[in-house]
């Protein structure tokens, strides 16, 4: 029987340490295409509050542009990693 990896939120806690621990569970969900998993791992490293900004976060890869760090960011939004961005107030999220 396969293992429901999906998570409860975002733990996120004050930055001690230049490191990032991470669950394994978040790591190995199979849900999530590795461009996701990186992604969310990469949000997981920025301070509390940060406001999610495609095109800012687009700007951060030589590899990446808007259009696909958008449709990692969809991927998290569908399974519950990230807020949607689909708030009337405003087109960035907060994490």
């Amino acid at each position: 029987m396969k293992e429901n990896n999906s998570p409860d939120r975002i733990h996120k806690v004050t930055h001690l340490s230049p490191s990032l621990t991470i669950s394994n569970s978040e790591v190995r969900d199979a849900r999530l295409s590795w461009k996701a998993r990186g992604l969310y791992h990469y949000l997981l490293s920025l301070p509390s509050g940060w406001e999610i900004n495609p095109a800012h976060l687009a700007e951060q890869s030589d590899k990446d542009g808007v259009d696909s760090v958008k449709s990692g960011l969809k991927e998290l939004e569908a399974l519950g990693y990230i807020p949607s961005s689909e708030t009337p107030s405003s087109k960035n999220t907060h994490i």
